[in-house]
């Protein structure tokens, strides 16, 4: 993935800097400039895509939980767990209960 992230770069590099150097040629050199601050912007926000574009989410369902966990990128994990408890007029939904309470 990141090897096409370089190569998009390279060839939008290709495509701009003939139009950049016609607007030099005649005059507009202001236009040379602005060139190197797009280029830059796109690999930036090229950059930042391809980074979160990583996340990966698991998510397992059982009988009596939904448990998600996200994994960041950068290594960080967020844990979060859904319980199901059986009533008799249907299913309710509690967070995080804590262990032992007899709710």
């Amino acid at each position: 993935m990141r090897q096409d992230v370089t190569w998009f770069t390279i060839c939008a590099a290709a495509v701009m800097f003939p139009v950049a150097l016609i607007f030099g040629l005649i005059g507009a050199w202001l236009v040379f400039g602005f060139l190197g601050l797009e280029l830059v912007a796109l690999i930036s926000l090229l950059h930042h895509h391809h980074r979160k574009s990583t996340i990966v989410e698991h998510i397992a369902v059982t009988n009596h939980q939904l448990h998600l966990e996200r994994v960041s990128p950068w290594g960080r994990r967020k844990i979060g767990r859904v319980y199901a408890i059986g009533s008799g007029c249907g299913w309710s939904i509690r967070e995080n209960p804590t262990v032992g309470s007899s709710s």
